[in-house]
């Protein structure tokens, strides 16, 4: 072997290891970006020391054009990491691409593996070890295999190396965000729910809310990050519409919400993961003071990642506005920074794309707030138009209407949606 070839060989192995310990480990980490810049440079070697090996077909061949399109798929990854540029998505291309680079990788590895083979047409190896990593790596980073292969993984400690292969082509964000995130399989269960879930908590129904809740009390059972997440959120949600007077019960739906969500971001980073955990411990603070010795950090590191993770993230500027609201100027709240965060959050919303099964809830909810705090600074005409706004994106939303009849009863055009409003205010009433 030559040096080059030996260089070559090297640098492949190391960007194999270190990008199946980046995709399958966990995202956002010191040690995910020291392994993905390992990554990147090994890979850059690679690229760059296979134009100087010509032994398979004695002339520039495909493997050359494969490097020339792995190094523009491994810049495309890179440098929106880089730049945190687009803005809003930079995320999202950052983990395709750089899913795509280590899939071109194994499938450069594989089909030169298999050139080797005595016997073997070149043509048909390339071609046919290429189509087959290429057809699975597109399930895995745009389809529905990511749970399958991950539950299947869950089920053999020990697996076959195909298996661990295969693995290590799960998108680069593990599956998350934007938000802070890849994408979550859209089969994984959860789909399916989210509607009613949004839709129980728009109208303020508790018993909608619970039987979400305990459906996903059943499929989060098999620890999917997904179903987890949208577990601590019902249950978030569920310890919000319960009365004042069950403050035991809320309490408890909030320490299951939380371990939850923590469970999930273990294994799936999502921006509002972070911020909902943030929201729980700002509020137990709030109910029990003396605690903020004690929590006071993890609150500011959670609301920390959440903000890293997803910046201009509209529900983690909603989530942020609200505990600032509720939180004193000496602790980082305040009405100032709760009008920043919000009127951020109602800007952030406008140009949301998330879709589910991400999560895609909070745009009705921020104007709402928005009004909830308009009124609070005795500017009553704006906080009617956030209202309304509300209103406008959710007719049935219950609290925000009943804040709107409350501030202005008159202002209130008659219209079906007032013989709808449930009893009790929707959930992230104050």
């Amino acid at each position: 072997m030559s040096e080059a070839g030996l260089v070559h060989t090297t640098a492949a192995v190391a960007a194999l290891m270190a990008g199946g310990a980046v995709v399958l480990g966990r995202k956002g980490t010191r040690l995910h970006r020291q392994l993905g810049h390992l990554y990147v440079w090994a890979m850059v070697v690679v690229n760059g020391t296979s134009f100087l090996l010509t032994g398979l077909t004695g002339r520039f061949g495909p493997f050359h054009v494969f490097a020339l399109i792995s190094l523009a798929t491994l810049c495309a990854g890179a440098v929106p990491a880089l730049t945190r540029w687009p803005r809003e998505t930079w995320l999202e291309y950052h983990a395709r691409f750089m899913a795509w680079s280590y899939a071109g990788l194994v499938a450069a590895a594989g089909a030169e593996a298999a050139v080797r083979v005595p016997g073997v047409p070149f043509a048909a190896a390339v071609v046919l070890v290429t189509g087959v990593v290429t057809v699975a790596s597109g399930v895995l980073i745009h389809g529905g295999g990511e749970a399958m292969l991950r539950r299947a993984m869950s089920r053999a400690r020990r697996g076959p190396i195909g298996v661990l292969v295969l693995a290590a082509m799960i998108p680069a964000g593990g599956g998350v965000a934007a938000q802070e995130a890849a994408w979550p399989d859209s089969g994984s269960g959860v789909e399916a729910l989210i509607g009613d879930l949004d839709r129980a908590v728009t109208e303020g129904s508790l018993a909608g809310v619970r039987a979400v809740r305990l459906r996903l009390d059943s499929l989060a059972a098999d620890g999917d990050a997904l179903r987890l997440h949208y577990l601590g959120y019902a249950l978030y949600r569920e310890a919000e519409l319960l009365p004042g007077s069950r403050a035991e019960e809320r309490r408890e739906l909030r320490r299951l919400a939380r371990a939850a969500l923590e469970r999930s971001g273990e294994r799936l980073v999502m921006a509002e993961t972070h911020a909902l955990i943030a929201m729980l411990i700002g509020i137990e603070i709030g109910e029990r003071p003396l605690k903020g010795i004690l929590l006071g950090r993890r609150w500011s590191a959670e609301l920390a990642r959440a903000r890293e993770a997803g910046p201009a993230n509209p529900r983690v500027l909603l989530l942020a506005g609200i505990a600032a609201y509720h939180a004193p100027e000496g602790h980082g709240g305040g009405l100032a920074r709760a009008e920043a965060d919000l009127v951020a959050a109602v800007a952030a919303f406008a140009g949301d794309t998330a879709r589910p099964p991400l999560p895609a809830w909070g745009h009705a909810e921020a104007y709402a707030w928005l009004g909830h705090l308009r009124e609070r600074q005795g500017r009553g005409a704006e906080a009617r138009t956030a209202y309304r706004r509300a209103l406008e994106l959710a007719p049935d939303y219950a609290w925000a209407r009943e804040r709107l009849d409350r501030l202005s009863p008159e202002s209130a055009a008659p219209s079906r949606e007032r013989s709808l409003r449930p009893r009790r205010a929707a959930a992230g009433r104050p």
